[in-house]
């Protein structure tokens, strides 16, 4: 699928969810409950931040994904991606790292996630270091490769300034 092709999709399916389209048989239909794939791609994401494993957190995006974090610049492709979460692991880990879901949809081979999100995150520099908890909200769009869903954009961004930023002034 196109970059345009893509764009057009994903704001066909936002704009059918706001508009509150009801779901229909071989339509848009949502994904619920356990077994959810698109749950699991997120809850395999999870498990991957919460080992530091930059290499499994990178396995859950399409090679063409972009990655957009909060204050700092879009990770394009699953090699930057890779190399993000590398530096980010590098510098902290993740102590814990809960996701919760409030909406998930497919709509043909696009589908999207949107949740909150719970962690706790140290220096790492050894279990003696500071941390600092946190919660956070999410949206996740995914499209079908193959026969597997991967992300191919991803914003999330945290509720609370990190303590040394909160102290800043601007």
């Amino acid at each position: 699928m196109t970059g345009k092709m893509m764009t057009a999709g994903t704001i066909l399916l936002t704009a059918s969810l706001a508009a509150g389209a009801a779901p229909i048989r071989g339509g848009m239909t949502p994904a619920v409950g356990d077994g959810d794939p698109l749950w699991e791609v997120a809850d395999e994401y999870a498990a991957a931040m919460r080992a530091g494993n930059a290499t499994a957190v990178a396995a859950v995006f399409a090679d063409d994904a972009i990655e957009m974090p909060p204050s700092a610049p879009p990770a394009r492709g699953r090699a930057a991606i890779e190399a993000y979460y590398g530096e980010l692991f590098h510098n902290c880990r993740f102590t814990t790292f809960a996701l919760s879901y409030s909406e998930s949809r497919i709509a043909g081979d696009l589908g999207f996630l949107v949740g909150t999100s719970r962690v706790v995150v140290s220096n790492a520099a050894g279990p003696a270091a500071s941390s600092h908890e946190d919660t956070g909200k999410y949206m996740v769009v995914l499209k079908r490769v193959g026969r597997e869903w991967k992300v191919a954009y991803s914003i999330y961004n945290a509720d609370h300034l990190p303590p040394a930023a909160a102290g800043s002034s601007r």
